[in-house]
């Protein structure tokens, strides 16, 4: 889609599969989509597909490309994260962990770090270089069904199937806010910034100021002031 034209400018044909996540690459060249059993590479300008890679994934309804656009991370049905390589589609690592269908992936900007949401009720932080497991952030009681570091890659912000939304200190896996909403939480995203988040819940988008030091120095009166403040509401139509 043109988002000046607010029109289409295309269609890339899957042949009627199965389509999960999608994701530009860096510099918009190169597209991802993550199918049922397969996930493939799109040239953007040609509209064709440039390759095929991952045979044997289960339903790829996470994908994400790394900053520099040399790596996808998908997350699929079958419970793991596959780092691969654009170059030639190879894999780089399987992370290996999580115990339900992994529905969220998130970089830092320096892609050193991924984070992972699951469907199991954590978020997992892994070395992208090393492939290794660097934390297991617990909390949520229900899917976690969205992550994402902030710019800085300093806080992680979660939101799942409990109703709840959650930042955490990425270096730690303390939590740092929680914020009950009254519905599932489908979308959270932090501003360029990194000074303000935003939570989709049914029909609202809810826009909220980030307060890190605030919350690092006191935290009871943190979780106090969460369920206080209303941020402001973005209704549907």
């Amino acid at each position: 889609w043109s988002v000046t034209g607010r029109k289409g400018v295309g269609v890339l044909d899957a042949d009627k599969e199965w389509i999960g996540g999608v994701a530009f690459s860096p510099d918009g060249a190169f597209l991802v989509s993550g199918g049922s059993r397969d996930v493939t590479l799109w040239n953007v300008a040609e509209k064709r597909a440039v390759r095929r890679f991952g045979a044997g994934l289960r339903r790829a309804y996470a994908v994400a490309f790394s900053p520099d656009g040399a790596l996808v991370a998908t997350g699929d049905e079958g419970h793991t994260v596959k780092l691969w390589s654009i170059e030639d589609g190879s894999a780089v690592h399987e992370l290996e962990g999580h115990t339900a269908l992994v529905s969220g992936l998130s970089f830092t900007m320096d892609g050193k770090m991924l984070a992972t949401a699951s469907k199991d009720g954590t978020v997992k932080v892994w070395d992208v270089r090393e492939g290794a497991l660097l934390r297991t952030l617990t909390g949520h009681t229900e899917w976690v069904n969205l992550a994402q570091f902030s710019p800085d890659g300093t806080l992680i912000l979660s939101g799942g199937d409990d109703n709840t939304v959650r930042i955490w200190d990425a270096a730690s896996g303390k939590v740092l806010y929680v914020r009950e909403l009254s519905g599932e939480v489908t979308g959270v995203a932090f501003a360029p910034t990194g000074r303000r988040f935003a939570v989709a819940e049914g029909s609202e988008v809810h826009l909220l100021p980030v307060l890190f030091d605030s919350w690092v120095k006191d935290p009871a009166r943190m979780q106090e002031k969460a369920q206080q403040d209303a941020g402001m509401s973005l209704y549907g139509f």
